[in-house]
């Protein structure tokens, strides 16, 4: 640790100290005559623009720097807010007046498509990547990986949902490319190793067998008898059962109340209780169960809903 940093971890004494409330203010609404503190929030985010762009400017080791430093860093508010149905990271970032990579980093967010399990988030008025020092999600890995240009960082204490955390705040910084390419991607990759060929998509159909007017709950790709299956993404199974509809069948678990059901099968190779990675080969396809011939037949369930799963699926990220 250099000799500002250093000072400026004596001048805030400790971070927890700052943030040691178990929670935040919480900011009832984005508009600015409405809620007193979401004017506090605009102010202190208007102020901390004014410093970095003096920052930006500044020698590294001119002791203006430093006070500069000192006078950003008490601009650091932190405030929660539960979001609205239909928001997205999008429009709470725009209605803050931060990036997306700010409010996601600060709050865990994976890929941008997780936004929707968020009850509540944290909402700083200084704009960067909080990145943690320790452990998080697979994005936290990649950002702790990262060499960057501009490695000035804070360390900070902040707690999420009660819990300290360990932070590297890094003021005004963005994602890198390839950070944002993972953020902005979809949460799962197809189960098989190719371009998939879809012999009945998701929705209303007339059932090839029955010739009943039903929704198909998944989507039919077309696979030869032995073709190797792949998990879309890390999951527990939870369930390797065989019924007369489904034929042989896996389910695994995934984060923010996701599961998928890959059915038809001829072999499985994991079984209930297993933990599975992305890409990690769970099964063969076959033609058990009511079926036309080969295939899979894959579902993708949220909260026991099903969706569509072209929706969600990245064919080309393994």
């Amino acid at each position: 640790m250099n000799t500002w940093r250093l000072l400026f971890s004596l001048l805030l004494f400790t971070p927890s100290f700052l943030f040691g409330l178990p929670d935040y203010p919480e900011i009832q609404s984005t508009y600015i005559y409405g809620d007193d503190l979401f004017k506090q929030h605009q102010n202190a985010l208007d102020s901390s623009q004014k410093l970095l762009a003096l920052l930006s400017g500044a020698n590294r080791d001119n002791l203006d720097r430093k006070t500069l430093i000192t006078q950003l860093m008490g601009e650091l508010f932190l405030f929660s807010y539960t979001p609205r149905e239909n928001d997205t990271i999008y429009t709470v970032a725009a209605d803050f007046s931060l990036s997306p990579d700010t409010i996601a980093s600060l709050n865990g967010l994976e890929r941008a498509v997780y936004m929707e399990e968020k009850e509540s988030l944290t909402i700083p008025s200084i704009p960067g990547l909080f990145i943690h020092e320790n452990g998080g999600n697979e994005l936290d890995r990649r950002m702790r990986e990262t060499e960057r240009d501009n490695n000035f960082y804070f360390p900070l204490t902040i707690r999420q949902n009660g819990i300290p955390v360990k932070y590297r705040f890094y003021p005004n910084l963005s994602f890198t490319p390839q950070e944002r390419l993972y953020f902005i991607s979809l949460p799962f990759r197809s189960p098989l190793d190719h371009y998939w060929e879809v012999t009945s998509p998701y929705g209303m159909r007339n059932h090839p067998v029955t010739g009943n007017w039903e929704k198909h709950e998944g989507i039919d790709v077309r696979a030869p008898r032995g073709t190797p299956i792949y998990a879309a993404e890390k999951a527990t199974v939870i369930e390797t059962t065989e019924l007369d509809n489904y034929g042989i069948l896996v389910i695994l678990k995934h984060r923010g109340g996701y599961e998928t059901r890959y059915a038809h099968l001829d072999e499985i190779f994991v079984k209930e209780g297993d933990s599975v990675n992305r890409g990690q080969l769970i099964a063969l396809s076959g033609n058990t169960g009511i079926s036309t011939g080969p295939h899979l037949h894959f579902e993708i369930r949220r909260n026991g809903q099903s969706v569509d799963p072209a929706s969600l699926v990245s064919q080309g990220s393994r």
